[in-house]
């Protein structure tokens, strides 16, 4: 029997809206490609005090501040395994001496090592320079503690390890003290800790007299121990120093999966002239092949990020407009990426100027930027989180969110100041939110979030 036309055109009707309901139905799951993860802290966040935060390899979140160590469960939960409650108070003294944290790392034994610098009771700063400047006398500090938060009794003495690590400063020779401080911390995939260190040195700012400032200038790794490590540098576990070199506003360490320290920060002789990359092999020496003694400058960017192979992102903003630039591990352009390396992409009205970034394990790069809009009232404003995501071609992902980009309320937030982002072992993003106010000075609280990707 042969269906008639009327037949026939109400099957090929059927059809047609099966096919539109698919496409749309395939539209909306994929539009709920990156989104606040609901299941994380209450309701997708966590209130906290402004802190550094660090990822471990098992999803565990520590956070450290200038008075309290806190560590998250992977679900944004206080984990009572460690301290009273999941904080501990930072230690006071270190050594004898007032410490002073400034970065956190989580190693894979559940262990938590923090970052610092201890200063003298008495007697802290010694004059320096024509100008007869006070300079704090100061030593690097590495505290490592055990999974319940009591100090690791087998790293350094009674779990710290104090010492000016052979960083001395080398343009001030009449420092008589050491003026040596960490600036960040991480470790290594045989839990060794590896830290960006330096000292006092003259500097000059673009509309200031000359001063006396402190910059990081190398690397030193450390065994599981505590002691140099006599496999990283040559035998003292410090690396070459590298001059002119600072952070944005965070010296940015990471490793490859060969354990190959990367460095990420700007290029300044007083002025900010671009972003400086420093790449050293597994021996703690300057890569070969990359760049002048394993260093890479760029000019007129910032660095924001690093790829799992080794290689870089910087960026540049400029009338409402932001200019991204991969490179490779070996410091060149790359030419998958855009034009010779380089996309350039339309800003959000609102846009912050503290942008962050991270690259997936599929190398696509996510950007990270936070908007502060008017709300209800003539002054009232409401802040949120914006992340961009672009696929390893430069192009904008169209899978994710709305055309490329997701934008989050942050919980109680009129305006938003730096912020840190990190990937966990399972591809979530976590966004640290620095709370300002109007006139962008902190308010001393932050907001945690994390977002489903995929």
């Amino acid at each position: 029997m042969i269906p008639d036309t009327l037949t026939m055109r109400k099957i090929a009707y059927l059809l047609l809206g099966m096919a539109v309901a698919a496409t749309v139905f395939a539209a909306q799951a994929q539009a709920r490609e990156g989104r606040l993860d609901r299941s994380f802290g209450d309701h997708g966040s966590v209130a906290i005090r402004d802190s550094v935060m660090a990822v471990g390899t098992e999803g565990s979140i520590a956070l450290v501040n200038r008075k309290r160590l806190v560590l998250l469960t992977g679900k944004g939960k206080l984990d009572p395994r460690f301290g009273r409650d999941g904080s501990i108070p930072v230690p006071a003294r270190v050594g004898g001496w007032s410490f002073h944290p400034v970065d956190v790392a989580p190693d894979s034994r559940g262990r938590v090592l923090v970052f610092g610098w201890v200063l003298p009771l008495t007697h802290r700063t010694i004059k320096v320079g024509p100008y007869s400047e006070w300079v704090p006398i100061s030593r690097g500090a590495v505290l490592r503690l055990l999974p319940d938060g009591q100090p690791d009794p087998d790293f350094g003495q009674a779990g710290a390890v104090v010492s000016d690590f052979g960083v001395r400063s080398e343009e001030l020779e009449e420092l008589s003290q050491p003026t040596t401080g960490i600036a960040g911390g991480t470790v290594d995939s045989l839990d060794r800790p590896l830290f960006a260190a330096g000292a006092a040195e003259g500097d000059s700012p673009c509309a200031a007299h000359s001063f006396t400032g402190w910059r990081p200038s190398a690397i030193v790794r450390l065994t599981t121990s505590g002691q140099p490590d006599p496999e990283f540098g040559e035998g003292d576990g410090l690396s070459p120093g590298f001059p002119a070199f600072s952070g944005t506003p965070f010296v940015s360490l990471a490793l490859t999966a060969d354990d190959q320290p990367l460095m990420g920060g700007a290029l300044s002789r007083g002025c900010p002239e671009g972003a400086s990359v420093i790449r050293l092999g597994e021996d703690g020496m300057p890569l070969p092949g990359y760049g002048t003694g394993g260093r890479q400058d760029f000019r007129h960017l910032e660095f924001v990020a690093f790829t799992a192979e080794g290689g870089a992102i910087l960026e540049r903003r400029r009338f409402g407009t932001e200019i991204v630039r991969r490179v490779t591990p070996q410091g060149q352009p790359d030419p998958s990426f855009g034009l010779d390396g380089t996309v350039t992409l339309k800003m959000p009205p609102g846009s912050d100027r503290f942008p962050a970034a991270a690259v997936d394990s599929e190398g696509r790069i996510l950007l990270v930027g936070s908007d502060s809009l008017p709300a209800r009232g003539p002054r009232a404003r409401r802040a949120f989180i914006v992340v961009e995501r672009l696929l390893s071609s430069g192009r904008p992902d169209a899978g994710f969110g709305r055309r490329g980009r997701v934008t989050v309320p942050v919980p109680g937030a009129r305006n938003v100041g730096f912020l840190q982002v990190s990937l966990d072992s399972n591809g979530r993003l976590l966004v640290l939110s620095e709370l300002t106010k109007p006139n962008e000075y902190p308010t001393g609280a932050a907001v945690l979030t994390r977002f489903l990707l995929d």
